[in-house]
């Protein structure tokens, strides 16, 4: 009994493959098919989209590249990005950026449009900084409120005449001028779902989406994405990719990967390629109590080793311990 603990089972290694197969048949212009692929680690899905993209650069490269058409590749973080070009052959109908950098892209230079959003904004946020301070307490919470009423305040006032608006997805954004991270988020999936011209901009440039680590991606964005995909299913293609294990940062959509969505295509990649057998099984056993996600080691995949630590918490000397 001993011996079978978390030993994942095996499937042959090209197991996933009618996952790719699937994937290619939805990209298609007009086959109304976006797609939605969650898996657990291991499963190869960046294999994936790597696959899709090829497949999308022979079919379009150069009808897009003589249009003005891009192929759109969003993920969360930098770091994902670089990994996605550097596996990737240079191509100029590749757009791959960060999901702040793509929402960015799209509303800069609508500074009367943003403009206004704040206008409409800032109230409703002075009112509800207003009403909880009249219900709360002296304190560092108290005085925290006060800054915030002023600063809104003196933004409004700012506002009062045309201004134009500027944004760096990698730095601090302290002017009254910068955008904040959040900011930049909430006013691109409004525009996207408010402002028809601005749907109409993003799926004739991009008739192709892929969003990477969708997991992590703001649920709002994500809930805008959606609404696009129901309104051009015939001019746009949508493909979420992710695994709700492997979620970082808050504020994604909490069920994405859990529940199907109408007018979207799942995909499923069972497959650890990874991970030796018992660590595919832990894994599983986690994850038995979450979204019950199960994950098949490779044939020929070792049984390999898993070894739990069980320290009192004030041990200073963890790394060592570990180590013998």
């Amino acid at each position: 009994m001993t011996q079978d603990l978390f030993l994942a089972e095996t499937r042959p290694i090209d197991h996933d493959n009618k996952v790719d197969a699937g994937i290619r048949e939805c990209l298609q212009i007009g086959s109304g098919k976006s797609f939605i692929t969650f898996a657990g680690a291991g499963s190869g899905k960046t294999y994936s989209l790597k696959e899709a993209l090829d497949f999308l650069k022979d079919q379009h490269s150069t009808d897009f590249a003589r249009r003005g058409k891009k192929i759109a590749v969003v993920t969360f973080t930098n770091n994902a990005a670089d990994e996605i070009k550097d596996r990737i052959e240079q191509s100029s109908i590749f757009a791959v950026s960060t999901i702040h950098s793509f929402c960015w892209a799209a509303i800069s230079g609508f500074n009367e449009d943003i403009r206004k959003w704040y206008q409409e904004k800032i109230p409703a946020d002075l009112a509800d900084l207003g009403e909880k301070e009249r219900k709360g307490r002296a304190g560092k919470a108290s005085e925290a409120r006060n800054r915030s009423i002023n600063r809104l305040t003196e933004k409004l006032e700012w506002l009062n005449v045309p201004r134009s608006f500027v944004y760096d997805p990698n730095g601090v954004n302290s002017s009254q001028s910068s955008l904040s991270h959040a900011d930049v988020l909430k006013i691109f999936s409004n525009f996207l779902t408010a402002k028809p011209m601005m749907a109409e901009v993003i799926v004739n440039k991009f008739p192709f989406i892929f969003i990477d680590e969708s997991q992590d991606t703001n649920k709002d964005v994500i809930g805008a994405f959606f609404q696009l995909q129901k309104a051009k299913e015939d001019q746009v293609v949508i493909g979420l990719m992710g695994d709700t294990m492997q979620r970082i940062f808050g504020g994604g959509e909490p069920d994405l990967g859990r529940t199907e969505l109408e007018g979207w295509v799942p995909f499923d990649k069972a497959m650890n390629h990874r991970s030796a057998r018992r660590i595919v099984g832990l894994g599983n056993q986690i994850r038995s109590e979450d979204d019950g996600r199960k994950q098949y080691a490779r044939e020929g995949a070792s049984e390999g080793f898993v070894r739990y630590f069980l320290l009192p918490y004030d041990v200073a000397d963890k790394d060592t311990i570990e180590a013998q």
